[in-house]
């Protein structure tokens, strides 16, 4: 097999220790309840693209539980999620 690498490279996230702070303190003053479980966060899964853009701007990828066995990507998500 060959395999040419593109000439743009997709870094990985760089996730801004400040700004999740802050985004996890205004959610815990919201209700929300945040995994603490170093297991379960481990395990946890989800990609983004946006490594790139985190070199330059202060960025995080958050996720929190909706409570649902709903996919996520789905109409019944998206619903479940403006409650």
């Amino acid at each position: 097999v060959n395999y040419t690498f593109a000439s743009k490279s997709y870094d990985s996230l760089m996730s801004n220790e400040r700004l999740s702070s802050l985004y996890v303190a205004n959610g815990e003053a919201l209700g929300i309840e945040f995994e603490n479980d170093p297991m379960l966060l481990s395990k946890q899964g989800g990609s983004t693209d946006m490594g790139n853009v985190s070199r330059v701007l202060p960025s995080i990828h958050p996720k929190y539980s909706l409570h649902t066995q709903v996919s996520a990507h789905t109409s019944e998500f998206r619903d479940i999620a403006c409650e």
